[in-house]
């Protein structure tokens, strides 16, 4: 399904771009912080379900309601923004 495709661009492009942004400002830059574990089956069907159920989404690109969507779904919490310590 090409919504799979087109949510899985977004979430790697947040996840490229946010690796370079200091994290205490994540949220200032519309990044949102999917868990690594989520499926992008289910992370699309959210993404759907979220846009009919706000119409005011759809007044955007597809880009920013899919965006808009995720950071709905998934918020960064101060536990999910700490910096990444490779594993020794």
């Amino acid at each position: 399904m090409t919504c799979y495709a087109y949510v899985q661009g977004i979430i790697d492009d947040s996840n490229l771009v946010g690796a370079d942004v200091d994290r205490r400002f994540v949220n200032d830059f519309g990044f949102f912080c999917a868990p690594r574990a989520a499926r992008i089956e289910d992370a699309a069907a959210a993404v759907v379900r979220t846009i009919h159920a706000d119409p005011s989404l759809r007044n955007h690109s597809a880009a920013i309601a899919v965006r808009l969507s995720l950071l709905k779904l998934y918020p960064c919490t101060r536990e999910l923004l700490r910096p990444h310590r490779p594993r020794q």
